[in-house]
């Protein structure tokens, strides 16, 4: 509670105080000041809610770990490949030239 909330509880208290001393509470100030509210419900069932957390951030670190892991084992996989195809392709080139070679030196 802060301070405000108290100084009016407390003013207000005081001002109800004065009130209630000057005013003759009796049936006639009842009939004009008071009324009589009835208030009926559909139901007495109670709806109740709760909150949790569903997505918490041990749920969101597995879940980037696991995109990551996925992202970049593929990458790897697939510039492992390349360079395997390369290395092929310059294996096979190397090979033939020196086949070349070996067959005009023989001529």
């Amino acid at each position: 509670m802060s301070v405000m909330s108290r100084s009016f509880d407390a003013a207000f208290e005081d001002y109800l105080a004065v009130y209630y001393k000057k005013t003759q509470i009796d049936e006639d100030f009842e009939k004009e000041n008071l009324a009589l509210v009835n208030i009926y419900l559909q139901s007495n069932a109670i709806e109740t809610w709760t909150q949790q957390e569903e997505y918490t951030f041990w749920t969101l670190a597995c879940d980037i770990g696991g995109a990551l892991g996925l992202f970049l084992g593929a990458s790897v996989v697939t510039i492992t490949e390349f360079g395997y195809i390369i290395f092929q392709q310059y294996w096979r080139v190397d090979r033939q030239k020196k086949r070349l070679k070996l067959q005009y030196s023989f001529e």
